[in-house]
Formats: C-alpha cells, structure tokens, sequence
C-alpha cells in the first residue's frame, strides 16, 4: 500500500516516530500497524466490504466471456446477465474491475488496429464537432462547437454557448472563420442536425468546400476532433474557476484555443500548431480549382455507385472518391496496420 511504503520511507530518512507521523497523515496507528501485519503476510492491506465469497470460478473463462460482449467507449453491454452467472463467485467491485479492464484492452487493440492518416498541407480537410461542458455555475450544460485543422491541429475561434447552437449559428460562425483564415478544400462533419443544416450547406457551396461526412455512429472516423474535445476539457477543467459566467466561460474557451495553439507537440516534431498552420504550406485553391476537384470526386462517386448497384451517390461512395483524389495528389498518407484486425470496418479505412 503507497501509504504505509511513504511512511515508512519518511521514518527511516527522518528518524520521525510513527505517532506524529500518522497524526499529520489522519492515520491511526492501530490501523497502520494492521496494515503492516497484512502486508507482511502477503495479504491485501484492505479488506473489501460485504460478505466474503466462497464458491470459486475460472478467471480466464471469465475474461473470455466478457471479451465477448459488445464493448463501446464508457459502457459494456450484457454485463448484468454476466454477473448474475458468477455472483456467488465474484463482488460486484471485482467484477467491475475485470470489465474495464477487458475493455481497455479491447480498445487499445481496436486503436491499434485502424488506419492512421497523415495530412500533408494545411487548410486540406478542417474538422468541426460539437461537445458539452458542465460548469459549476450553469443549471444546463454549455456547448461547444470545435473547429480544427487536421494537419496542423491547429484550433480555430470555438462556438461557445449556454444552448444547442442552431444550424443559421453554425453556418455563421464557419463563414466568420472562413473570411478570416481563408476556406479549406474540404470539411469532415458528422451527422448532426445542425452541422448538416441547409444554412450550413448554403455557405460551404458559396465558399466551394467540400463536406465529407462521416459513417453513423462512427467517432473515429472524424478521431482527430474527437481527441481536441478531450484535449479542450482538460484545459478548461484546470482553469474553471477563472470563469463564473457564460461570458466569460466563452472567453475562457477562447482563451484555451490560444494556448493550445501554442504548446509544442511531439506530432509535429516539437513545433506548435500555430507556427506549422502559418508556417507557409497552406493550400490555396481559386474557384475554378475547386469546381474542378469537386467535379472530379462527383464523377468518381457516381460512378462508384452504379458499379455497386445505387442509382445515387451514396456516402460511402463520396467517401472513397475524396480519399482517392487526396492519394492522388499526395495531400495524404494512410498508414495500414501490420496485420488485419476484426474490429477494421471498411468505412473506417475508406475501401
């Protein structure tokens, strides 16, 4: 136990005797002295609370049996029916333990096992996602739409507010970032009334950005945004007590894209999102460029759903045109995992 290891460092260094040592700790020495006789024995420091068990079970034939349920990012389906099996065996703490245990394993190997994709410019794909935030000052929760360029990760100004912001707002606040920063070639989005709004759709069409959308209830697909709303959160968290209003929480989002934006990152080879994103590489497409790449990936993705039997583009068709026309103009690299994974679907990987 790491109490009784320190304790026990800082007497032997110190030459402080136990009694005054536990009292700043709030340790009884009973208990410590307890404590020390179960460890001495080999035995867990703790007891856990409840009746003991006493049928016993097959632990690898229970890690395979929940290796087999469906495993999503915070939850495991099926687990109740599992436990019920094993109760006379097992708490409900330990079983607990061993499902997300399993399923971090499960989600490392799935991690380990799609397709990474490596952008070459920046201002080729932006991505945009929204997220909430409970503050301790708001009843509701707080929403924030991310904007990111893939290449760079560089973030861009979020959309902060107190509600589900509406498609008229999001379509506002793209238009804003693209008169500032200039448009990318493309947008990755997922399905979300708002993002796919006809507002939304009316300003990328103005500006001549291509929108890819991802799979349903596929988050990696769009991973990179996801991983910037964590990233996002955990800055916020550190600093929420700078803000106490929905005002200033929105300059506090800010403020976070900011710093974010000027951390050196190991991905980029210790240099910041901002200086690569301004570094000079950006693409620049006119009109006529960019009618000419949609036309190209229209044509493509039409013709990749007749062969497949649709009468219309379907996304997935959309999808692999777009990421053929990147290959071909060396805008991306996909690395492929060493060996074939059963969890790569081929949404994921575009083929």
């Amino acid at each position: 136990m790491i109490a009784v290891a320190c304790i026990e460092q800082i007497k032997t260094r110190s030459g402080i005797a136990y009694s005054r040592l536990l009292r700043q700790a709030g340790i009884g020495y009973g208990q410590f002295m307890r404590w020390k006789r179960r460890i001495a024995a080999g035995q867990r420091p703790l007891k856990p609370p409840g009746p003991k068990k006493i049928a016993t079970f097959d632990f690898d034939e229970l890690t395979g049996k929940i290796g087999q349920l469906r495993h999503g990012t915070k939850r495991t389906q099926g687990t109740g029916g599992l436990y019920t099996s094993y109760k006379s065996a097992v708490s409900r703490r330990e079983f607990n333990e061993m499902v997300i245990a399993v399923r971090r394993n499960h989600q490392q190997a799935r991690g380990a096992a799609l397709n990474r994709v490596i952008w070459r410019r920046p201002d080729v794909v932006w991505a945009i996602d929204g997220t909430e935030y409970r503050a301790e000052f708001a009843a509701e929760k707080l929403h924030i739409q991310n904007l990111q360029d893939l290449c760079s990760v560089y973030k861009f100004t979020p959309l902060t507010t107190g509600y589900m912001p509406c498609g008229e707002e999001v379509a506002g606040h793209l238009n804003c970032q693209f008169t500032r920063y200039g448009p990318p070639l493309f947008i990755k989005r997922d399905n979300g009334g708002n993002l796919n709004h006809a507002a939304v759709n009316e300003v990328l069409e103005e500006t001549m950005v291509i929108p890819i959308n991802s799979p349903v209830n596929t988050a990696p697909y769009n991973g990179a945004v996801e991983h910037a709303q964590g990233e996002v959160k955990r800055h916020l968290r550190t600093w929420r007590h700078k803000a106490k209003t929905t005002g200033e929480f929105v300059l506090l989002t800010e403020t976070t894209a900011h710093d974010l934006n000027h951390e050196p990152r190991r991905g980029l080879d210790g240099k910041t999102a901002c200086r690569v994103y301004f570094g000079g590489n950006r693409i620049r497409y006119g009109k006529k460029k960019r009618r000419s790449v949609y036309d190209w990936i229209k044509g493509l993705a039409i013709d990749i759903s007749q062969r497949a039997g649709h009468d219309e583009i379907t996304c997935l068709a959309w999808r692999v045109a777009a990421k053929i026309w990147l290959e071909k103009n060396d805008l991306i690299t996909i690395l492929k995992p060493g060996k074939v994974s059963p969890y790569l679907s081929s949404n994921l990987c575009h083929e």
